[in-house]
Parts: structure tokens; C-alpha cells; sequence
């Protein structure tokens, strides 16, 4: 358990934050011993929904035709 004064924890911010993304417990300390502790959040997956994206995908009337740069291929 890492317990930090508050001048130290501005000063390297960046190593707590990894710290406590790897699971140790940082723990920083105001003049007053108020304290605050760093904690990651597990973001939880999104249910996927059938049809969320009905009416923004849009296919051409071309869509099966043939590419004329493959034209010599089809013969």
C-alpha cells in the first residue's frame, strides 16, 4: 500500500495512476489527513442489440454487379 502526501501525488500523478491500474493501493494524503484513494473502474461490456443500426447502413443497386477491372476474368 503506497500512501502519498498530496505535493508528491501532483508531482507523479502518472506512476500512481499505473499503480493502481495494476491493482496496488495508492493512497493519498492531504494536509489534514483527509484521504483519498485510487481505485480503476472495470468497464463493463455493452449488450449487443440485433438492429441497433437499422437505417444507417445503406447499399448501392450496383452492389452485385460485376467490376469491370475483372472484366478479362469473367471470359
Amino acid at each position: 500500500m503506497q500512501r502519498i502526501p498530496v505535493d508528491d501525488a501532483q508531482t507523479d500523478l502518472k506512476q500512481l495512476l499505473e499503480a493502481a491500474m495494476r491493482g496496488e493501493t495508492v493512497l493519498i494524503i492531504g494536509d489534514d489527513q483527509q484521504t483519498v484513494q485510487l481505485v480503476p473502474i472495470a468497464h463493463e461490456k455493452q449488450a449487443r442489440h440485433a438492429g441497433s443500426a437499422k437505417g444507417q447502413i445503406s447499399i448501392g443497386a450496383d452492389f452485385d454487379a460485376s467490376l469491370s477491372d475483372f472484366d478479362e476474368y469473367a471470359r
